[in-house]
């Protein structure tokens, strides 16, 4: 992030110091999204994130210090923290309680494993066009696909499990 506000007109302080409305937006999008969870399919909810990430990455061409630098830091920080509330809530929705743990035990893994190709991607990116801006905005149609993906996708039937092996009258 310093590293490409600062190919923007940013300071690394002014860079740095945009973690602040990114950490804003992410809490309180989190609360938000994570009211509505419970009551929309979780696919409109990545949709929504998906939307807000792809804005975030198709405006930083645009940024600069100031206003729009906060603006890209209030997007980024809201698809991050939407995406967190719609990833808790979908796990149980379409899967269940029974395996959870396992289940968000192989997410977490890939999720923070594949977190290593987002710099390396971005590097290889700056290398090959020159800005961090072209890369980012080429890429934001990852985010895009995504988006259109899970809006048009049907839905798979939610698991209805009972939370107690005494409830279903069978071993867990």
């Amino acid at each position: 992030q310093v590293s490409l506000l600062g190919e923007q007109g940013l300071t690394a302080t002014e860079a740095a110091a945009n973690f602040i409305p990114q950490t804003i937006a992410g809490l309180l999008s989190t609360l938000a999204v994570g009211a509505l969870a419970d009551r929309i399919n979780p696919k409109y909810g990545v949709s929504l994130s998906m939307l807000v990430l792809t804005v975030a990455l198709i405006g930083v061409p645009y940024v600069g210090p100031g206003v729009p630098a906060i603006g890209y830091g209030l997007a980024l920080g809201c698809a991050a923290g939407s995406i967190r509330a719609v990833e808790a809530a979908a796990y149980t929705y379409y899967f269940g309680t029974r395996h959870i743990g396992a289940i968000r035990g192989l997410a977490t893994t890939i999720s923070v494993g594949s977190t290593a190709f987002g710099p390396l991607t971005l590097a290889f990116g700056h290398v090959l066009a020159g800005d961090y801006a072209t890369t980012v905005t080429v890429l934001a149609v990852l985010p895009l696909a995504v988006m259109v993906f899970a809006a048009f996708v049907p839905s798979p039937r939610p698991v209805a499990r009972p939370l107690c092996a005494a409830c279903s009258g069978g071993e867990r």
